[in-house]
């Protein structure tokens, strides 16, 4: 942890995730679409819930 947030600790825990995305999409199809491209099932997440999932090549 680093100085900056260790007046939030313990109750906070931060970390660098340099080689994670966020992705935001919007539409009526946007769930289906994303959940027809990436690893995890995601149609039926609920409103702000997130999970990690993975886009991968045709090669899998």
């Amino acid at each position: 942890m680093t100085k900056d947030f260790s007046s939030l600790a313990p109750s906070f825990n931060a970390c660098r995730c340099e080689h994670y995305a966020v992705v935001s999409l919007s539409g009526a199809d946007a769930a289906t679409f994303l959940h027809g491209q990436v690893s995890n099932d995601i149609e039926h997440l609920g409103f702000n819930e997130w999970t990690l999932a993975a886009y991968c090549n045709p090669k899998g």
